[in-house]
């Protein structure tokens, strides 16, 4: 039996749905991976989103820069989610194993933004090392994306990406209607997001 392989197209369509479920604090233009269109609004990146975050950095709160590394993680989860065939077990939150396979090339510009722009916000109001920080922001990107709905998005995402390679908003809001996203996270948003304030405000303790 062939392994499972992921690539590009799960990667950013992992982006794409944990980036819209916080589009309040995202303003988003396009999803591609053409790297001509991707360097037009970063020399180094080959793929990407493209927009601008709503609220200046040093106005966010801690919740705000939460929800933008939890859509920095999303594209790993897709990989990590297909390689695995959904099935993530408790041994892959330990930091040896999620931290080798994040170490990897292509995850590089995610992590580094991850660390270099947002934990420091962080860091000072929950004094949590960024490795449990991170193992505690895995657990609920995970849980978000294998839900059946999420995860139907991701898929219906890669497969307009593969056709197309750059996805405008319109078409990034229709395939989510279509998927059941939109009505998953009318369900669902308000109570990941007291979850996050929960376990945050309880570390901050």
């Amino acid at each position: 039996m062939t392994a499972p392989q992921t690539d590009k197209y799960f990667h950013e369509s992992g982006h794409i749905v944990m980036n819209r479920l916080f589009d309040e604090a995202f303003i988003f233009e396009l999803i591609t991976v053409d790297t001509a269109v991707s360097k037009q609004f970063h020399v180094l990146s080959n793929a990407g989103l493209k927009g601008k975050y709503a609220i200046p950095l040093e106005e966010r709160t801690v919740f705000d820069h939460d929800k933008a590394v939890l859509s920095l993680l999303g594209g790993f989860c897709a990989d990590e989610l297909v390689l695995k065939s959904r099935k993530i077990d408790t041994n892959f939150f330990e930091t040896s194993t999620w931290g080798s396979r994040i170490q990897e090339f292509k995850y590089a510009g995610d992590w580094d933004l991850i660390c270099s722009t947002f934990y420091p916000y962080i860091k000072p109001i929950i004094n949590l090392a960024i490795a449990d920080y991170i193992t505690l922001c895995l657990k609920s990107a995970f849980e978000i994306m294998n839900t059946d709905a999420v995860w139907n998005s991701v898929n219906l995402l890669r497969n307009k990406l593969i056709q197309k390679h750059t996805l405008y908003l319109p078409e990034v809001q229709a395939i989510l209607k279509e998927s059941g996203y939109d009505q998953w996270k009318a369900e669902n948003k308000n109570r990941i997001i007291e979850e996050r304030i929960k376990a945050l405000t309880i570390i901050q303790k």
